[in-house]
């Protein structure tokens, strides 16, 4: 039996027991791309994509996070456990920078108005983007 089926002899589900497939990648989606923005930062008049942040900064800024389990979300999704500069603090990052900045740049296209100031063609992109299904 595949890892991925949700039932009694497969994995847990990120928002409940006993969510379906499907529910369960759109949670870990919807975690990432909240995680991706939380790492954005402004330093010195620059933004910066940090390396990780703590588990608990992702549970103050969404509901789906204060509902689960750093585990569940790190055997879920594609956002794991890092050992940050204090051991105190539990923190989480992503498996790889490439799929951080995939993430960023979907919450942007979704959850952000990035169009006002941009090129024609880019705000036009995005605005397709935001129309298709597979990108919602």
């Amino acid at each position: 039996m595949s890892p991925f089926i949700i039932s009694s002899q497969g994995r847990p589900g990120i928002g409940h027991r006993d969510e379906e497939l499907a529910e369960t990648i759109a949670h870990a989606h919807q975690l990432a791309r909240q995680a991706a923005l939380l790492m954005l930062e402004r330093i010195d008049g620059q933004l910066v994509l940090t390396d990780s942040i703590a588990w608990s900064k992702l549970q103050d800024s969404s509901e789906l996070a204060r509902g689960t389990t750093l585990a569940l979300v790190a055997t879920q999704s594609l956002l794991a456990p890092t050992n940050g500069a204090s051991q105190d603090v539990r923190r989480i990052g992503f498996a790889h920078r490439a799929i951080q900045e995939f993430y960023l740049a979907w919450a942007m296209t979704v959850e952000l108005d990035v169009t006002d100031g941009a090129p024609c063609l880019v705000a036009s992109w995005l605005e397709q983007m935001r129309g298709d299904e597979r990108f919602s």
